[in-house]
């Protein structure tokens, strides 16, 4: 499984100008061009953190959204060039283009949701350390008493505690 991807994959979906679905390196030059004149807000052809953090806002959805401003200033002087700017947003590409053929298609730019073990991870426990064939809880089954973070929690004092004693007796 590949690393997820972030906000900068919708920036990268918005630089497909054919609509063909596929976001071609030439398109994302192009994109990438008109990112670094949304950035930059002088004539002195450099961004601040707070030059970043504003277009992070709109481009990004979120101020803190990554990359930063660090992401983007490479020699640490507070300030980003375009140069910097766009070797970085090149990089994000690079990053994303899980095939290296220099085009993003949709399966390289979607969020890969996070995988929730299931079952009885650890020898017929769950990952809570509970065995979960005896029910959620007490007698009746289905939480008829304690919570399943009770259950947990009471299992692994216990195993604390006689981890505690096996070293007293070591």
């Amino acid at each position: 499984m590949s690393a997820p991807t972030g906000p900068v994959a919708l920036l990268f979906a918005i630089m497909d100008h054919d609509f063909d679905r596929v976001v071609l390196s030439d398109e994302a030059v192009v994109g990438i061009d008109a990112e670094w004149l949304r950035v930059d807000s002088g004539e002195d052809q450099l961004a601040t953190a707070h030059d970043i953090a504003d277009w992070a806002e709109i481009s990004l959805g979120q101020a803190i959204a990554l990359p930063n401003h660090m992401s983007f200033d490479f020699d640490l002087d507070d300030e980003v060039t375009e140069n910097e700017f766009k070797d970085r947003m090149r990089h994000e590409f690079d990053k994303l283009d899980k095939n290296d053929d220099k085009q993003l298609i949709r399966s390289e730019l979607v969020l890969e949701p996070p995988v929730r073990p299931v079952g009885r991870a650890f020898g017929g426990q769950d990952s809570w350390g509970s065995d979960r064939s005896k029910g959620g809880g007490g007698p009746g089954g289905r939480g008829g008493g304690r919570t399943a973070v009770a259950v947990a929690v009471k299992d692994q004092a216990a195993d604390s505690m006689g981890l505690m004693a096996s070293l007293q007796t070591f």
